[in-house]
């Protein structure tokens, strides 16, 4: 590099140089000069006497860079920091370099060793909207590590891949949610119009069904969602078919249950009231005039019409 063969000249100028008595840079040789005697080059002399030899293409380029330079010293400064930039560099390999060209390119950005160096987060959020990371998410960034640096993704990279995804979740999620509440309230609204003034009763038979059969499961059905990111338990087919179901067992009184326990504390009231105002009367069980097939009626319900050996119950 020119500017290394800069540095060999401008050390040291020749002993007397611009004076008389034939002086040179031979110490052994004679005149008015002594050997040890150098002077320092000044830089208007580096500035000239370095364009001798340089090719011209270099010459304007080099004016307005020496221009800055006052000192020798300070030429010597700059040529040794742009050495240590230029070790330091990062040069790009060529479009048809092998992958392990770009291996020293990726650790100076900041790559791992190993995929198994990457530092990936637990958690994310603060506060009711902390996330923590599921196993289904680790099994994906184990995937996923291998890729990441076969691409050359330093951590910075993936940490910043790493909360964008998590950014667009939340957005993705969020608008599945406000998607699928108006989706409920208009199913919500059909139901009512389908099912008019019975609507409230036979809600309340959908909500005694599905809580029934739903069993120790009540939970996990309530979290339920289709494709369209609605609950199941909000769809207008869920409620026409369990609500039936509800009607049809709320009214089933073969044996007490659940769901029969609202129409069952009904008729134990009006049993009591039938046969208190039998009572009230004078009358008798024994009387011809005893209410006798009613109240055997209210009975099945409130005790269920069907005995432990099959039989019918008589119980009044």
């Amino acid at each position: 590099m020119f500017v290394l063969k800069f540095l060999e000249r401008i050390a040291f100028e020749e002993p007397g140089a611009g004076g008389g008595g034939g002086g040179n840079a031979d110490p052994g040789g004679g005149g008015g000069g002594n050997a040890g005697d150098f002077v320092p080059a000044s830089m208007d002399t580096i500035r000239q006497s370095s364009l001798s030899g340089l090719d011209e293409s270099y010459h304007e380029e080099w004016n307005t860079l020496s221009s800055k330079i006052t000192t020798p010293s300070d030429l010597a400064k700059n040529y040794i920091e742009s050495q240590r930039h230029a070790r330091s560099a990062i040069t790009v390999p060529g479009v048809d370099a092998k992958p392990e060209q770009w291996d020293d390119v990726y650790t100076k950005l900041g790559r791992p060793e190993k995929a198994d160096g990457y530092q990936f987060r637990d958690t994310f959020g603060e506060g009711e909207n902390t996330y923590a990371v599921t196993d289904e998410d680790k099994s994906f960034r184990q995937a996923f590590a291998p890729v990441a640096h076969r691409l050359g993704f330093s951590q910075a990279q993936l940490a910043g891949l790493e909360a964008w995804q998590y950014e667009n979740n939340n957005i993705t999620a969020d608008a599945r949610f406000a998607k699928a509440d108006d989706i409920t309230a208009r199913n919500e609204k059909v139901l009512k119009q389908q099912h008019g003034p019975d609507f409230e009763r036979n809600k309340q038979n959908y909500l005694m069904s599905t809580r029934h059969y739903s069993g120790s499961d009540w939970e996990a059905m309530t979290s339920v969602r289709l494709e369209d990111g609605s609950f199941l338990l909000d769809a207008p087919f869920m409620f026409n078919m369990m609500s039936k179901i509800g009607a049809e067992r709320s009214e089933d009184f073969r044996e007490p249950n659940a769901m029969n326990e609202a129409a069952r504390g009904s008729a134990k009231d009006e049993y009591d009231r039938i046969r208190t105002e039998a009572i009230n009367k004078g009358l008798l069980p024994s009387s011809p005039n005893w209410p006798t097939d009613e109240l055997q009626k209210l009975s099945n319900r409130v005790h269920g019409s069907t005995s432990a050996i099959g039989g019918r119950s008589v119980s009044n």
